[in-house]
């Protein structure tokens, strides 16, 4: 009795972003990469590295600014996804104190309740460090999709509150 629960989930496939190759002069902007080969890059099983996880082969894609201008098409590659959920716990009581009736509530939210670690979208750049690489946590440059703050990623948090209503 006196009991409240919610929940709020988020679920949802990765942002989509696109693969650059190096300008070879300033007056090209964001030139797409070239695709080498029948593949798209894309390894067939993500490899672990330090901090995350290599998703894309260099290899599949022309190293040079000679390639700008590939075929890749914009936003045409896909981000690893996000699972999230928080939960709230809450318990009301009733009280007496010096005559005067009141409630107490204590509640308990949980951020990113399962812990689950979810990846930021891997570097765009082939023939830079971190190219094909997607790191747990914050990234440390924007790759594709801007990296908007209400979807950043936080390890588990708890957060205790006490209500004292007279």
């Amino acid at each position: 009795k006196d009991f409240t629960f919610s929940q709020l989930a988020a679920i949802r496939s990765g942002f989509p972003y696109s693969i650059y190759t190096v300008p070879s002069s300033l007056d090209e902007i964001n030139p797409r990469a070239h695709v080498i080969g029948t593949g798209n890059g894309l390894l067939s099983a993500p490899v672990p590295v330090a901090g995350g996880e290599q998703l894309f082969d260099a290899s599949g894609f022309c190293p040079s600014a000679a390639c700008a201008y590939g075929e890749s098409g914009r936003n045409a590659f896909a981000g690893p996804g996000l699972i999230n959920i928080d939960l709230a716990v809450s318990r009301a009581f009733r009280v007496t104190f010096l005559g005067e009736g009141g409630r107490v509530t204590l509640r308990a939210d949980f951020f990113n309740a399962l812990n689950h670690a979810n990846l930021n979208p891997p570097g765009n750049q082939p023939n830079t460090p971190g190219f094909g690489v997607a790191l747990y946590g914050q990234p440390a440059a924007r790759a594709g999709f801007p990296a908007l703050i209400p979807l950043a990623e936080t390890a588990r948090q708890v957060q205790l509150h006490v209500q004292i209503s007279f």
